[in-house]
């Protein structure tokens, strides 16, 4: 999220470099903890899987394109995408 309460009144560099602070580290947090968390869950839940259509151990570009695993990931990628934007969307109107 972007800083948007403050104790005090600051220069516009002195607020830039607050907010890119900010948002490196909540690019960070999401990139190592909110994306390594889905793959992990993914990976977990889903290793067992054989032969079938949730296979995620799949090779054949075919049938990973016919697969049931693909559209699932496909629905997780949504997902994120829809939850970044209402992140933003909460930072915006917060500020």
């Amino acid at each position: 999220q972007y800083l948007t309460r403050f104790e005090k009144i600051m220069k516009f560099d002195q607020f830039r470099q607050f907010q890119r602070s900010k948002i490196g580290s909540t690019a960070k947090e999401v990139r190592e903890g909110w994306v390594n968390a889905i793959i992990s869950t993914i990976q977990k839940n889903f290793d067992k899987v054989g032969k079938g259509w949730f296979s995620i151990h799949e090779t054949n570009p075919d049938t990973y394109a016919e697969g049931k695993v693909k559209k699932l990931l496909h629905m997780v990628r949504f997902m994120m995408e829809d939850s970044m934007r209402y992140f933003v969307l909460d930072s915006v109107a917060d500020y």
